[in-house]
């Protein structure tokens, strides 16, 4: 997989990495050095511009391999089983019929759709599947439970900082030379402890700007600088649950987002720590005006408790463990089943103080591992 450094900096980006060090966020040249706290370049899946994914890194390569089938346009509706034994997937679309597993079957669907596809295969809570119609398999109560996601909230603020190249807009600088600042996701980042007794950053920072035209006129000088207020140990919990049996119909999800109260007060805090800290207290307030998200006279709790939104970082809903509710055992096979693991995010006990994507590149590889030589 490729890691990068952002290739383009804007001179914003400077201007709030000095703003940060004297609000008290010092920075950190290498945030994955096992120190976490402080503001750094962010580290991305980038390759000269572009977004470098799995499929680039793990699928594409290995796509002349006699023993890989790769089908697009189909959905996996259930896994099929001989008594407790999983031996194929039923899919339809592209392909129809049943995939028959002459080893195991392998789930790694995302923390919304394995448990959906383990639901729907009459694994889960007992009740749960009567109650949509499906025929129980094994009674599993954690499946779909133990949903997590990182909850993020955002404030803006205009700026007469540049933005991109002089008289070059993002989108002909990224044109012609993959470069500026649709070349990169956030330029920079920053991790910080917001609670006294935090034993590791509980907040991600993270800046971005965009240039702001009004209705199809040229640029003007003026743009907005974001900042994000991402909570990195949330305490809110929610599920996925079948809504039918219906393998097209999809699944009924609550994310949970701020139904801990502990949650709300972090995220209010730190939205608050930028517009106090950052964008008042040190030279970035020369720069900007007044926030336009959320407003200067803005309620803190009732602006997050209204804007609030997902990361879209979702974990936990088939975890891994030894008790009761745990849905998949250390070597990642199913609880009770026999040929069947899961092999994604779903599988975090809790979701990691990051960005998720890392991680469970490490849960396939070890999955990988636990299958090859597993009797």
């Amino acid at each position: 997989m490729a890691i990068s450094t952002p290739r383009h900096v804007d001179a914003w980006s400077s201007l709030v990495a000095a703003a940060a060090d004297s609000a008290g966020l010092k920075m950190n040249p290498d945030y994955n050095s096992g120190v976490n706290d402080g503001l750094g370049s962010v580290q991305s899946n980038i390759r000269d511009g572009s977004r470098h994914s799995v499929l680039d890194g793990y699928l594409n390569p290995a796509l002349g391999r006699k023993n890989l089938t790769v089908v697009t346009g189909a959905r996996v509706d259930k896994i099929q089983f001989e008594g407790t034994t999983a031996t194929g997937v039923e899919v339809s679309g592209s392909v129809t019929g049943v995939l028959k597993a002459q080893r195991a079957v392998v789930l790694t669907a995302g923390a919304l759709r394995s448990p959906q596809i383990l639901l729907r295969s009459g694994v889960g809570p007992v009740e749960h599947l009567r109650e949509a119609g499906v025929r129980v398999v094994h009674d599993l109560p954690g499946v779909g439970q133990n949903l997590q996601d990182h909850p993020l909230i955002t404030g803006a603020w205009t700026t007469t900082l540049p933005i991109g190249g002089p008289g070059v807009t993002p989108e002909r600088q990224y044109e012609l030379l993959r470069r500026g600042p649709l070349s990169t996701n956030f330029q920079i980042s920053a991790w910080h402890r917001l609670a006294a007794e935090a034993l590791a950053p509980d907040v991600q920072f993270s800046f971005v700007s965009y240039p702001v035209s009004a209705g199809g006129e040229p640029r003007t000088p003026t743009s907005v600088i974001v900042a994000v207020a991402m909570l990195l140990n949330p305490h809110s919990r929610g599920q996925v649950k079948l809504r039918s049996a219906d393998p097209a119909e999809r699944p009924w999800v609550d994310l949970g987002i701020l139904s801990d109260d502990r949650d709300l007060r972090t995220l209010a805090e730190g939205l608050n720590w930028l517009r106090e800290k950052m964008f008042r207290e040190t030279t970035l307030a020369e720069h900007v005006g007044e926030p336009i998200r959320p407003p200067a006279d803005s309620d803190m709790d009732a602006y997050v408790r209204e804007n609030a939104t997902s990361s879209w970082h979702f974990a936990g809903t088939c975890r891994i463990g030894d008790d009761p509710h745990a849905v998949v055992r250390p070597d990642l096979a199913v609880h009770g089943l026999q040929g069947l693991y899961v092999a994604d995010a779903s599988v975090m006990p809790t979701v990691p103080r990051g960005n998720p994507q890392a991680p469970t590149i490490m849960i396939a590889e070890r999955a990988a591992t636990f299958i090859r030589f597993s009797s």
